[in-house]
């Protein structure tokens, strides 16, 4: 008996933490999520940008990077981030948000 599986979205990112952080800048990472049975095509970047609603900041990174350089930063705010992976069939759900990262020197 054949057993088809049917793609669909890749599963929520996990684990996005700092790498790096400067004051104008943060490098954040992430693991690589299941990609729903179809190539990644990208991730896109999300954002609280110092405020309480997540936004999409970079909305496409490539499907090999697994990290990503925020610029242009408020010195001394605090950002959390988000990530979601992107195949074929669309966006999957956005990551647990990161803890809070202070652009600072």
């Amino acid at each position: 008996m054949l057993n088809i599986m049917a793609a669909t979205v890749p599963n929520a990112v996990q684990e996005v933490t700092m790498v790096s952080q400067s004051a104008t800048a943060i490098e954040i990472a992430w693991t690589t999520p299941d990609n729903g049975g179809t190539p990644l095509v990208t991730y896109k970047i999300y954002s609280d940008q110092a405020a309480s609603d997540f936004i999409e900041i970079i909305p496409s990174t490539g499907a090999v990077n697994t990290y990503v350089i925020d610029t242009g930063l408020i010195i001394d705010s605090v950002y959390k981030f988000k990530v979601s992976a992107v195949n074929v069939l669309g966006e999957g759900q956005l990551s647990p948000a990161s803890d809070g990262i202070r652009a600072a020197t």
